[in-house]
């Protein structure tokens, strides 16, 4: 393999037609479903660069060579590049996460955010959610762990202002799926979930219901897909507004034909308008993110 993507399980994923269409090269969805499997990859090294998603971000930064202050300070890596056999690593969620909350015009200074979910994910969005300004950062997991607190204590905090899904509950095939309730967060200003299939998860319909700003990470996807593409070719990649809307038509995995149901017309919207803009501006405005704040440790 070449490029592609490695996870837990990808059948979700729509990053090989979105890789293809920005960048033209052939890229491969590679399911690891035990960390065996996933440190036998690495330990390989049989690739030229690859992105890393759920549950592997945090596995793969031993192997890593070198890994940019970004990554190392977040504490988790989407993206490496084999330069050589000596392998590079980036976190591009970052700049994608980041991407999402100025284009969708949520601000986060001064808020109470909620982060549901303890992956690498999660790590990212927390350090976004410093860099942004926020006041405080709840994080919550299934089980009390660390800085964590569960769910049913989460319940009780009605001065949260944001909340943001990092965890996998809720994407496919476990559509429905959702382990909060709204109406315990009176103050709540806007719900965003990194999962973009299904494209309107359980939690972003209870926020729709609500009346509130509800953003999936089809946007963030996209963009850190473009960023992560430039680190794999070392070069700016053209204005292409197009390219992902025709890329998320195909489907996940790149096939027209899947179990799933076909994108909508808004998904499609989303995909060309997470697009649309960041291809001659991509690449200052990930560097800019990261040289401008220097994130805090976990």
């Amino acid at each position: 393999m070449e490029y592609g993507l490695i996870g837990g399980r990808l059948g979700h994923s729509y990053s090989k037609p979105i890789h293809e269409a920005l960048a033209g090269y052939d890229y491969r969805l590679c399911p690891l479903p035990t960390p065996e499997e996933a440190h036998a990859f690495m330990r390989a090294r049989d690739f030229k660069a690859i992105n890393v998603t759920i549950p592997y971000k945090e596995l793969v930064m031993p192997y890593c060579d070198v890994i940019d202050d970004a990554a190392r300070a977040i504490g988790s890596v989407n993206t490496i590049v084999n330069k050589n056999g000596r392998l590079e690593g980036h976190n591009t969620d970052f700049a994608g996460f980041t991407c999402l909350l100025r284009r969708n015009g949520i601000s986060l200074r001064g808020k109470t955010v909620m982060l549901l979910g303890t992956g690498g994910t999660q790590k990212t969005v927390l350090a976004v959610a410093r860099a942004e300004g926020a006041a405080q950062a709840v994080l919550v997991s299934r089980r009390r762990a660390g800085n964590a607190i569960t769910y049913e204590e989460a319940a009780r905090r009605a001065d949260v202002q944001v909340i943001v899904n990092t965890s996998p509950v809720g994407m496919y095939p476990n559509n429905g799926e959702c382990l909060v309730a709204l109406e315990n967060y009176p103050r709540l200003e806007a719900v965003l979930d990194v999962i973009y299939n299904p494209f309107r998860t359980a939690l972003l319909q209870q926020a729709e219901a609500r009346g509130l700003p509800a953003v999936n990470g089809m946007l963030m996807l996209v963009a850190q897909a473009k960023y992560a593409a430039e680190h794999f070719l070392g070069r700016a990649l053209p204005h292409r507004p197009g390219a992902a809307r025709k890329a998320v038509q195909s489907g996940p995995g790149g096939h027209a034909r899947q179990r799933q149901k076909q994108p909508g017309k808004s998904l499609r919207q989303a995909a060309g308008q997470a697009l649309c803009g960041y291809g001659r501006r991509s690449g200052g405005t990930h560097r800019r993110a990261h040289q401008q704040h220097p994130f805090p440790g976990q």
